[in-house]
């Protein structure tokens, strides 16, 4: 695909919620010409910090899937291209030190390190969260009597059933092949509505 279709086609939505000021921006799983998103420095930094002036957070997740440790080995890449911060499960620390000793071997400059410290600094002072505690500290944390009641499971169900969206690719709007069949498959996830740092062993590490 070439960078004027990926950019009318697939950017229109980055543009308009950076327009709109979005604060966080997550870096795509998906790849362009062969090569992973989240090492692509010209999409990441040239294209949405610079010309589409997103002045906040890139955000990359990276899941327990197997492909976290390759991720680690891989993050100075990423970091790089623009990512400035990850959400990390079981390798949380190979990735830590890992970026550590990058910095430290010049691999990773720590201009670019500063860069990212501001950017996730700036989205916590907006959300009033530079002066709180810790997560795993704060008041009603790990209980999951609480943050999984269910009282508040049945406003979130609530939630979903009055907010969902049928969308219909009427005239074609998504580049999907009427005449392809598409599996959507969620394992286990379909049973989870918390994420994994909410009450389990992510939240207090």
């Amino acid at each position: 695909m070439d960078e004027e279709t990926l950019l009318r086609i697939h950017g229109s939505g980055y543009i308009e919620a950076i327009k709109n000021d979005a604060q966080v921006v997550m870096a795509s799983f998906n790849s362009w010409n062969g090569v992973k998103l989240h090492g692509q420095k010209y999409l990441l930094t040239d294209v949405l910090k610079e010309i589409w002036d997103l002045m906040d957070l890139l955000l990359e997740i990276i899941t327990d899937n197997g492909s976290a440790r390759m991720f680690c080995q891989s993050c100075p890449q990423s970091i790089n291209a623009g990512v400035d911060m990850f959400m990390v499960t079981e390798a949380w620390q190979d990735l830590y030190f890992n970026t550590i000793s990058q910095v430290q071997t010049g691999e990773i400059s720590m201009g670019r390190i500063d860069d990212a410290v501001r950017r996730i600094l700036r989205v916590k002072a907006r959300a009033g969260n530079t002066r709180c505690q810790k997560p795993s500290k704060r008041k009603h944390a790990l209980q999951s009597d609480i943050l999984g009641a269910d009282e508040h499971r049945s406003i979130s169900r609530q939630a979903v059933r009055e907010s969902l969206v049928l969308l219909k690719n009427n005239q074609s709007v998504l580049p999907i092949d009427r005449s392809s069949n598409v599996l959507v498959l969620v394992k286990q996830q379909k049973n989870q509505i918390s994420n994994r740092w909410m009450v389990n062993d992510m939240a207090r590490q």
